[in-house]
C-alpha cells in the first residue's frame, strides 16, 4: 500500500506523528507511535485494516476542519 499520501496528508494538516497516532489508536490502530512514524517515513508491510485506520484518522480531521476527505482508502 502506498504510504506517501499518508505522510503528505499528515504534513498538510500540520499534525505531529503523536497527534496522528492518538487519532489512529482511537480508531483501533495497533501500531506503536514509533512504528507509525517509521511506516510514514519508509512504508513496509501493513494490513488493509491498519492502513484504513490511518486514512480514516486523517480524513476525519480534514472533515472536522470543514474540508473533504482527500486521502484515498486504497490505490485500486
Amino acid at each position: 500500500m502506498d504510504f506517501a499520501p499518508l505522510e503528505l496528508a499528515r504534513a498538510d494538516l500540520h499534525w505531529t506523528v503523536a497527534q496522528l497516532w492518538m487519532a489512529y489508536f482511537a480508531l483501533g490502530g495497533l501500531r506503536t507511535q514509533a512504528e507509525l512514524g517509521e511506516y510514514l517515513q519508509s512504508g513496509g508491510a501493513s494490513s488493509s485494516a491498519d492502513h484504513g485506520a490511518i486514512v480514516q484518522a486523517l480524513n476525519e480531521e480534514y472533515l472536522a476542519r470543514g474540508g473533504d476527505h482527500p486521502v484515498p482508502y486504497s490505490s485500486a
